[in-house]
């Protein structure tokens, strides 16, 4: 290669190409500097202050951990520990009430049966309630953490059941509400999935002789879409939808509670 001006070229066409492989592969670890850390849930100012997500805390183990250490420390009761997604979540802004006595919210919205698993210790089995009610499905559905299969979320409540049994928790599994469709997705069938995992859900709780919370049959028209006023988006509830699935889950709390040693 005599030509210097062709040297140039290919020379600089090479430098090109490594810089190009460069940001390509620098783009594709999202954790820059990450590193594990004594202390990775930095406290609120205040306990009125709101708890800021920390970045890469994927599973959000930070969105509880300052509170459920307060609510140890104070000794108040935990009765019963309602863990999820924001169905959950959501539940305790539109109809506060419920959550006294001892309810304790641990919903995060947008979560998949895969991080109610990884946090199932902080948040429930650190608590010790006798019992827990957890509902989750339209994350999964939406492939929020990644690709799943009904095997494979059905799986993860069995994971579940298996660990609270292990700590003498009684469960209850909270069944998915009654969809119309999800917003910014009219590629899913929201009614048919939904559906589809309610079922799964309801023979692993007959399998495995835990409750049910069958809330979609309190908020399903007959085609198992949501009955007028009861969904504000076609998945979640209006706080007629949370009044509506108020007493399913007091009656599948007090089954369980009749299950619990001892209660007899």
């Amino acid at each position: 290669m005599n030509n210097p001006r062709l040297r140039i070229a290919v020379l600089a066409l090479l430098l090109g190409l490594a810089l190009a492989v460069w940001y390509w592969r620098s783009d594709l670890d999202p954790r820059p500097g990450v590193q594990m850390a004594d202390q990775p849930c930095p406290p609120p100012a205040s306990q009125a202050d709101e708890v800021k997500p920390v970045r890469f805390d994927w599973v959000e183990l930070c969105r509880y951990t300052h509170e459920n250490a307060r609510l140890l420390a104070s000794g108040a009761p935990v009765d019963v520990v309602f863990f999820g997604d924001s169905i959950t979540e959501y539940w305790a802004a539109a109809d506060p009430t419920f959550f006294t006595g001892g309810r304790i919210n641990r919903g995060i919205s947008g979560q998949t049966s895969q991080q109610l698993v990884l946090r199932f210790r902080q948040d429930v089995l650190g608590l010790k309630p006798p019992i827990v009610v957890m509902q989750a499905g339209v994350n999964d559905i939406l492939g929020n953490t990644g690709l799943i299969g009904s095997d494979a979320f059905v799986a993860n409540f069995e994971t579940l059941i298996d660990l609270a049994q292990l700590h003498g928790i009684a469960v209850v599994i909270g069944g998915l509400p009654a969809a119309s469709g999800i917003p910014g997705r009219d590629d899913i069938d929201a009614t048919a999935r939904t559906a589809d995992l309610n079922r799964r859900l309801r023979d692993l709780a007959q399998r495995r002789g835990v409750g049910f919370a069958d809330y979609h049959a309190v908020l399903a028209r007959p085609d198992g879409r949501p009955r007028a006023g009861l969904s504000d988006d076609g998945v979640h509830l209006t706080p007629a939808g949370y009044a509506a699935i108020r007493p399913v889950a007091e009656r599948a709390v007090a089954d369980a509670r009749a299950r619990l040693p001892g209660s007899a």
